[in-house]
């Protein structure tokens, strides 16, 4: 590029957003392929992209800068391409412009540029500027994302990276096609709060696919969303999350985000990967979020989310013996109706099932869900997850039609869909209990939220998203908020609204 096009370049700059959501009625049931409803939040994350400098490089391989630039220090660490050796420098100048120790050129180096990646956190400075090769990155994404997981682990990167990284190589992957020729800078800035239950993780990755998908048709004219498949960028999101972050969520995270409009509930058909028409709650009606401050995670190995998911799997494999139709784990919502699950299935499934029993009398579940792994040393909730599974389609049905006939209802007829609709709330947070996704703070919390009850306009609550604390999802009115907001007061907490 001359001047005036490297000048061009440099003003180029990609931007996108995404709210978090509050899980209302379904759940961890996405991954059965049920009927969620999910309820977008003011928060948001903020992404901007620019392009930066070519950087030089004369060793080649992944770069990765941690660390405050205020830290005199701070390493760079820098993994060859054999993925092999891990060399260490007390001079960022040393590896990334070629300068010697002592500030000087070394002249015996030959000085070559490479497109680089580059992201900052503004929720975490003290990481500074995580930055590895382009080139490096697209390569291992052509192998597969879980290739690009490796790369980020082998260099001990910060997990947030994981999903800027992972749906920034999995969008020009699958979306675009191709990746800028240019290196960038991907800047975060977010006030979802993490670990608490409203799809921080997922608003990251949405809102990188708008900044990128803004990057490309500021730079070239070209919109790479434009298709007859709304969804896809959901899809790559949720991609990007199982294969690079390790966490074996469903689709309804990423829908939520994507297409999420905060005052309605979104209904989100997790089998067909389809949303339907928005629905809302009567005029004076809330749904808020209650942070229990204990925080929780669904990446990796043996966390309750995955013991869950992989108790469901079981449970689907067994069931399969009577209900044939059943080809995978999103099968499970459709064809498992309430009835089906009472009738049919619910006397073949054990409250607990061993690990090494099921192995042994079942084998492995990979046939229904490549995402579960059965631990024979453990022991699954099998009969309360998939009837968790089971009913989740049914409730959001029925909170959908109760929703509707209260339209146009006078206001006891309305409070009184708005009690029912509540007990709905509550007896899926019971469901979590049984299934051990729940929390005692949870229960405290809720408890005493509904011993105050419908009368003081407090109808219902429930663990938002996968349980184990996080935030508790409540539907009120207006006239309970002073009552909410004493209670999150005693806890130290702040509602979301």
């Amino acid at each position: 590029f001359g001047a005036g096009a490297r000048c061009e370049m440099m003003a180029i700059e990609g931007r996108g957003s995404a709210p978090g959501r509050l899980d209302f009625l379904g759940g961890v049931s996405d991954y059965s392929g049920s009927l969620v409803l999910e309820a977008a939040i003011q928060l948001e994350t903020r992404i901007s992209i620019k392009p930066c400098p070519p950087r030089d490089r004369n060793t080649g391989g992944v770069l990765l800068v941690a660390g405050n630039d205020d830290d005199d220090t701070n390493e760079e660490v820098q993994s060859c391409k054999n993925d092999t050796t891990i060399q260490k420098s007390s001079s960022k100048e040393c590896c990334s412009t070629g300068r010697s120790n002592d500030g000087m050129m070394n002249r015996n180096t030959k000085t070559t540029t490479t497109r680089t990646l580059s992201a900052r956190s503004a929720q975490f400075p003290k990481d500074g500027e995580v930055r590895f090769d382009m080139d490096e990155l697209e390569s291992r994404a052509s192998e597969g994302l879980d290739r690009v997981r490796l790369l980020l682990s082998s260099s001990n990167a910060p997990k947030w990276a994981n999903y800027v990284f992972g749906a920034f190589v999995a969008y020009c992957r699958d979306v675009a096609k191709r990746y800028p020729q240019e290196s960038l800078t991907v800047t975060v800035d977010s006030d979802v709060p993490l670990g608490e239950g409203v799809s921080s993780s997922a608003s990251v990755e949405v809102a990188v696919c708008r900044a990128l998908r803004d990057y490309y048709y500021e730079g070239e004219g070209v919109d790479y969303d434009d298709d007859e498949d709304p969804l896809r960028v959901a899809r790559v999101c949720q991609s990007a999350e199982n294969e690079v972050c390790g966490a074996p969520c469903g689709i309804m995270d990423q829908i939520a985000c994507l297409l999420g409009q905060h005052g309605q509930l979104l209904p989100i058909d997790c089998g067909t990967v389809a949303t339907l028409p928005p629905a809302y709650l009567p005029e004076d009606a809330l749904v808020v979020g209650f942070p229990t401050k204990v925080r929780h995670h669904h990446a990796g190995v043996n966390t309750p989310y995955q013991r869950a998911r992989t108790a469901t799997a079981m449970g689907c494999k067994i069931a399969m013996g009577v209900v044939p139709e059943i080809r995978s784990l999103a099968d499970v919502s459709r064809l498992v109706t309430p009835w089906v699950y009472e009738r049919h299935v619910r006397g073949l499934l054990p409250e607990t099932l061993g690990g090494r029993k099921f192995l042994d009398d079942h084998g492995d579940v990979a046939e229904v869900d490549a995402l579960s792994q059965v631990d024979p040393e453990e022991d699954y909730p099998v009969g309360a997850c998939l009837e968790f599974a089971s009913k989740a389609t049914f409730y959001a049905n029925l909170a959908l039609s109760l929703l509707e006939g209260a339209a146009f209802s006078d206001a006891e007829s309305r409070h009184r869909v708005l009690t029912r609709i509540g007990e709905l709330m509550l007896l899926q947070n019971e469901s979590y209990n049984k299934m051990g996704l729940g929390h005692c703070v949870t229960d405290t919390i809720i408890d005493l939220l509904m011993s105050f009850g419908p009368k003081a306009g407090i109808y219902g609550a429930r663990a938002s998203g996968g349980g184990s604390g996080g935030t508790i999802c409540v539907l009120c009115n207006e006239e309970a908020l002073p009552v909410l907001e004493g209670i999150a007061a005693e806890y130290k907490t702040t509602l979301i609204l």
